[in-house]
């Protein structure tokens, strides 16, 4: 069986995941949370199928997979339509059994046009398998139990190598229905196809993770759109602190998340119960709005945003006392790059730390060819604050954040747009600054030695540069 034939892409490689199974992997997390809903019903890119051509041969086309996948994975040797196999498609008789029965080695189970009930699914040790949807469907998989009863944990399969999920949506739109679908590799995986209907009541929507250092998984086009639960604590996408290879996180949408919308930082934490392994994600274009505490969260080594619209117009839902806005958000380890990345904050986006906030936990990255909107009044666009001792510790070099070609624009007044603590070398280099909004400082510096902004223009109501026990140098090409 080659693995690759199943789930290469461009840019991604074979995708696999260590040993590790059961509560004892949580990362222990002040909130874990899971809520999804399309009050509008988001069409996404559909379009798995299992045919056979003329010679009899079983065919998955190219749409089922990833780019550069060839057409006719050869670790399918069984391609089984769940009905024929006894699944119920009205939703009435759960199909857990079948599921349990057929999910195998080298088979794949396509699911017709129907509603499919799943009460509580455990499955480990799957590989070169999968479930998809049948050509031109878009059939449903909805929970046998209110969440209530079952649960926050709906799907849950561990060991997969090879696995395939494509193309089923889920239905939550029963006011007490909902359930994560968890998923840790140990060979490759993807995730694909996913719009969810309705709402959650339970902590977090999917979580994976990958946990062998050389293998990946691809999550792409899932779409969740939130919460109406004021006071929940629920998350997108968790990524757990055991993940220790590669995911990317392709063209998602989710919305109104109280407790972030990619919660992927967990894999660089430090200390204790929170190390990490340091696992890396690629989060890599799509949309993500209205979340609470961030927006998109990274963390480990190497991790990076491409291509991602970040939008926050109203206040997210959140639990009390725990609005805190951000856009994206790094929090653990160094070396994270976001680029090519759009960030806008309304005047209505609530309060919170920034568009593009470093924690204390992070050490030094790279922001570049990023537009960051900030019209929300004492917000600042980028904070990067003062680094823990133990990221001294870790660093080789000094936490200084690199900026280029960053555009910061809107109207948002008070304190400042730009806030830099205690982060020597920090680089701004072709970058702009423009806030309309009164009494609007440019970039505050504080404690930060060796600073330098080249080609940088800023204009803004306040000051535009301050520096407290901080060196900065400026220069510009006609220097």
């Amino acid at each position: 069986m080659r693995r690759r034939a199943l789930l290469c892409s461009v840019g991604v490689g074979v995708l696999s995941g260590c040993p590790g199974f059961g509560d004892s992997t949580e990362t222990p997390r002040a909130t874990e949370t899971e809520t999804t809903e399309a009050d509008q019903e988001t069409q996404t890119d559909r379009g798995t199928v299992m045919d056979t051509d003329e010679s009899g041969t079983k065919q998955v086309p190219t749409s089922a997979l990833p780019e550069g996948v060839p057409a006719v994975p050869d670790g399918f040797d069984d391609v089984i339509n769940v009905v024929d196999a006894g699944a119920d498609p009205t939703g009435e008789e759960p199909i857990d059994q079948m599921l349990g029965d057929r999910l195998g080695e080298g088979t794949l189970l396509v699911f017709p046009q129907g509603r499919y009930k799943i009460s509580k699914l455990r499955l480990s040790d799957l590989e070169n398998t999968g479930m998809v949807a049948a050509s031109g469907t878009e059939p449903v998989l909805v929970p046998g139990e209110p969440a209530s009863v079952q649960g926050p944990r709906w799907i849950w399969l561990s060991e997969v190598s090879g696995f395939l999920f494509d193309g089923l949506d889920f239905d939550f739109r029963d006011p007490d229905s909902s359930g994560r679908l968890m998923i840790t590799g140990l060979g490759d995986f993807a995730v694909r196809n996913i719009r969810v209907r309705g709402r959650y009541v339970t902590p977090s929507a999917f979580r994976f993770d990958v946990r062998h250092p050389d293998q990946s998984a691809l999550i792409e086009n899932v779409t969740a759109l939130g919460t109406n639960q004021p006071a929940a604590k629920t998350t997108g996408i968790y990524i757990g602190r055991l993940h220790a290879g590669e995911i990317f996180i392709r063209n998602c949408r989710l919305e109104n998340f109280p407790d972030n919308g990619v919660y992927a930082s967990p894999p660089g934490g430090h200390g204790g119960d929170f190390d990490g392994k340091n696992g890396v994600v690629h989060v890599e274009g799509g949309m993500y709005k209205n979340n609470n505490i961030a927006n998109v969260r990274l963390g480990s080594t190497g991790s990076t945003a491409r291509n991602v619209s970040v939008v926050v117009d109203t206040v997210p839902p959140h639990p009390p006392n725990s609005l805190n806005v951000r856009g994206i958000r790094l929090r653990g380890k160094s070396g994270q790059i976001v680029e090519n990345c759009s960030v806008r904050f309304s005047s209505n986006a609530g309060r919170g730390f920034g568009g593009v906030v470093l924690h204390r936990d992070n050490g030094s990255a790279t922001i570049r060819n990023t537009d960051i909107q900030m019209d929300r009044d004492g917000v600042p666009a980028i904070a990067a604050a003062q680094p823990s001792a133990t990221v001294h510790e870790d660093q080789s070099k000094p936490a200084g954040a690199t900026f280029a070609g960053v555009r910061i624009t809107g109207t948002a007044g008070q304190k400042t747009a730009v806030s830099i603590a205690h982060r020597d070398q920090t680089r701004f280099r072709d970058c702009s600054i423009s806030q309309s909004g009164a009494d609007r400082d440019g970039i505050v510096f504080r404690h930060s030695q060796n600073c330098l902004m080249s080609n940088t223009a800023i204009s803004v109501t306040g000051t535009p540069i301050k520096a407290y026990e901080s060196d900065v140098t400026r220069h510009s090409d006609d220097d």
